[in-house]
């Protein structure tokens, strides 16, 4: 059953830049997380990545995925912060999204879907006019040019999209009152104001993820859960002064 909001708000975290370097700190952090029960958190990701896989690849309702992605990731940074306050981690625990705050949730996943669902429709209708207007103009040269410019402003429009949902489902999660919107602008404005940190914490892990894939992509079984954590982290330090969320 839904929880009900507390009777007196809580005020919206305030957002804080921090050092260039807590990029690096995040991952250190993460990866400390993750030793604590490695078992359990390698299948706490296989079995989110089994279950979105599988609602994927069903016809018509594959959708689902997309739209259950911020619940299943409000589970894994409630366990993070369960397991940092010393209690034991477990499988149930990736399913907590669906038992507090879940409306709020799926409406994240609606309103992501729904934001990137309107760059691709936006993106096919420019390309449509760009391709007209080169077979208009029979300049096969064209091509290369619309199909850059498709890219550059695909990555322009999706970028932004990725900042707002990056951090929503753990600002839903820990901040009761929270709407969905709200979480999102609050997603965004922290993502904005730590872009250094955040290209260090990139950097690295493009590295770290051509490394996990070397070995048949197993690797990729101890990256994600690292991640996560260090995703939880990252929350902390910019939305929560540093503190574990109540």
């Amino acid at each position: 059953m839904e929880n009900t909001p507390p009777s007196v708000p809580t005020p919206a975290p305030q957002v804080s830049s921090v050092a260039t370097g807590r990029g690096l700190s995040w991952l250190s952090a993460g990866w400390e997380l993750f030793m604590k029960s490695p078992l359990i958190w390698v299948v706490n990701i296989i079995v989110v990545a089994v279950i979105l896989m599988v609602l994927g690849a069903i016809p018509l309702i594959g959708v689902a995925a997309n739209i259950l992605s911020p619940v299943f990731g409000a589970g894994l940074v409630m366990a993070c912060r369960d397991q940092e306050l010393g209690r034991d981690l477990t499988v149930p625990q990736v399913f907590a999204g669906f038992s507090y705050r879940t409306s709020s949730l799926i409406g994240a996943g609606l309103l992501g879907l729904g934001l990137s669902l309107g760059v691709v429709i936006l993106l096919a209708v420019v390309g449509m006019v760009l391709g007209v207007s080169a077979e208009m103009s029979d300049t096969a040269e064209q091509a290369g040019p619309v199909l850059l410019l498709l890219m550059l402003v695909g990555l322009a429009l999706f970028v932004p999209i990725a900042m707002a949902m990056w951090f929503a489902p753990a600002l839903l999660a820990f901040n009761e009152n929270m709407g969905v919107v709200e979480s999102f602008k609050t997603s965004f404005a922290g993502c904005m104001a730590n872009i250094m940190p955040f290209l260090v914490y990139g950097l690295l892990l493009m590295v770290a993820g051509f490394v996990a894939t070397i070995p048949l992509g197993l690797g990729w079984l101890v990256l994600a859960p690292v991640m996560v954590a260090a995703n939880y982290q990252a929350y902390k330090e910019i939305f929560a002064g540093g503190e574990t969320p109540a």
